[in-house]
């Protein structure tokens, strides 16, 4: 992964509610949460950060080289909801992406998360 000066929270909090953002960190802090069937875990925070840094990152390089790539993160990113983790995915990384990317892009067709 690529170091980056980009402040992951604040690109989060595109598609995030504050409040569950601060319920993960909070979940994350003790050890324990849940959503539904996502769990929670001492690190589930500091790894969905770095998931989300690993997808951003890539789409910068992808948009400046033009040529396919591929992120391996986890949790992966494609269920979580605004204000809850949902299917094991706590960041609705896909989305962030999108939404961080496509006005800019409109070239930009599509993300797949498998």
């Amino acid at each position: 992964m690529l170091p980056t000066s980009r402040n992951v929270i604040k690109e989060i909090e595109r598609v995030h509610s504050t409040k569950y953002i601060k319920q993960v960190r909070s979940y994350s802090a003790r050890g324990w949460g849940c959503f539904e069937s996502t769990q929670i875990s001492p690190q589930s925070f500091e790894v969905v950060c770095l998931a989300v840094n690993a997808w951003l990152n890539r789409v910068d390089i992808v948009l400046q080289v033009g040529k396919p790539s591929f992120v391996l993160a986890r949790p992966p990113g494609h269920h979580a909801l605004k204000d809850k983790g949902m299917g094991f995915c706590i960041c609705a990384t896909i989305q962030l992406v999108y939404v961080l990317h496509s006005n800019e892009n409109p070239n930009m067709s599509h993300l797949t998360a498998i």
